[in-house]
């Protein structure tokens, strides 16, 4: 008696873009550390972003050469597009290609279910921000949400235009979610998950003050002002403007009886840090 033929293995492939790129299928990873040029990788992004669709061959031309005079763009986005192939024939050894190509078009193979980070950062913000979720779903859509965030949108091409728009897109995202999160963390006391959380964000981004402040406000609620004094005041140099014009800067060894002032008279103006 013949046999009914094995269904095929599904294959599990997961797909980072948030902090680099790498593509994941059945435990085999492949990501853009590899020294190769980086358009391959661009084109392969651009096809799994947008994967519900088939895009035009004059889409990707206008993309990846939009003012270089080619005398065959078409000629050389087939070429590019064997070597995207090339790249991922490791991953896909079967009868299914990742890659179709239709007339005048590309697209990803959508018989190949893949998870997206990006994808999944953006659907738990916009969750975690339905009014009716209580505060406890709310923060476990943010913690998930924030830990898949590991920095920008596909790092390595960020001088792409689609590349930028989707990285702005993303990070603002993530500082929303951080702070919304922080308030949640807050308003329930916990302090510690509040001071680590602000403390990574702060570190992607340098420049926002608002994160800053709130890791000084994370340590001034659990007391730790000294932390917080250090945190708001990094250097020397900066602390010796509140101990006083023409003093001497101090570390807490050599001089503590006035660093203990200074810790506590700091605390108490912290306390109020951000809090408009």
């Amino acid at each position: 008696m013949k046999q009914p033929a094995a269904a095929p293995k599904r294959m599990s492939v997961s797909v980072s873009m948030l902090g680099g790129f790498g593509i994941e299928v059945n435990g085999n990873l492949l990501t853009d550390e590899i020294n190769r040029s980086q358009k391959p990788w661009n084109v392969l992004c651009y096809l799994i972003m947008h994967r519900d669709r088939n895009v035009s061959q004059s889409e990707l031309i206008e993309l990846f050469w939009p003012e270089e005079n080619s005398s065959n763009p078409v000629n050389a986005l087939k070429t590019l597009l064997y070597r995207v192939r090339a790249m991922l024939e490791p991953l896909f050894p079967g009868e299914t290609p990742p890659i179709l190509s239709q007339r005048g078009s590309y697209s990803w193979n959508r018989d190949i279910a893949c998870s997206v980070d990006a994808d999944r950062f953006e659907a738990l913000c916009l969750r975690a921000q339905e009014k009716d979720r209580s505060d406890e779903e709310r923060m476990a859509c943010y913690r998930e949400a924030t830990g898949l965030y590991k920095g920008d949108f596909l790092p390595k091409q960020e001088n792409h235009m689609w590349v930028i728009s989707l990285s702005t897109h993303y990070h603002a995202l993530f500082v929303r979610a951080v702070k919304e999160y922080a308030a949640l963390l807050e308003k329930h006391e916990q302090f510690e998950e509040m001071t680590a959380l602000c403390s990574r964000a702060s570190g992607l981004d340098t420049l926002d003050e608002g994160l800053h402040i709130l890791v000084v406000r994370s340590l001034v609620k659990q007391g730790r002002d000294a932390a917080a004094l250090e945190r708001h005041l990094p250097d020397a140099d900066s602390r010796v403007v509140l101990a006083g014009r023409g003093q001497k800067a101090f570390t807490p060894q050599e001089a503590p009886e006035h660093y203990a002032l200074l810790v506590r008279w700091a605390g108490a103006v912290l306390r109020g840090f951000g809090e408009d």
